[in-house]
């Protein structure tokens, strides 16, 4: 298959849609980061699941698009709170320890925070 770089206008749509459908099911929440990681993988594996079952069983291809959209949805809200979140609680050296690193957080950031 190959990647149709995000032109679907319909797309962003349904990430709304399903994030008002998962704050009306669950609540407004507040979890500690490895939680939301939690969350997403649980929803990755149920993607995994339904493109098996789409690929080797023949199921309907509505199943993948409806686990990717949760998937797309918790990672997406998972992107925001650390986009929002102040600077002072973001881990200001990369994984090879650049002390420059937060110059580029700065720069996404528009130098809030």
């Amino acid at each position: 298959m190959k990647d149709l770089e995000l032109k679907n206008p319909e797309l962003f749509g349904m990430v709304k849609q399903e994030s008002l459908r998962q704050i009306w099911k669950w609540g407004i929440q507040d979890r500690e980061s490895f939680e939301w990681l939690a969350y997403a993988t649980e929803e990755l594996g149920e993607l995994s699941r339904a493109i098996s079952e789409y690929q080797y069983r023949g199921d309907l291809q509505s199943k993948v698009v409806n686990e990717a959209i949760q998937t797309a949805t918790l990672c997406l809200k998972i992107a925001e709170m650390f986009i929002e979140a102040p600077l002072a609680q973001w881990r200001i050296e990369d994984n090879l320890g650049d002390p420059n690193s937060h110059r580029e957080i700065k720069k996404l950031l528009g130098n809030r925070g």
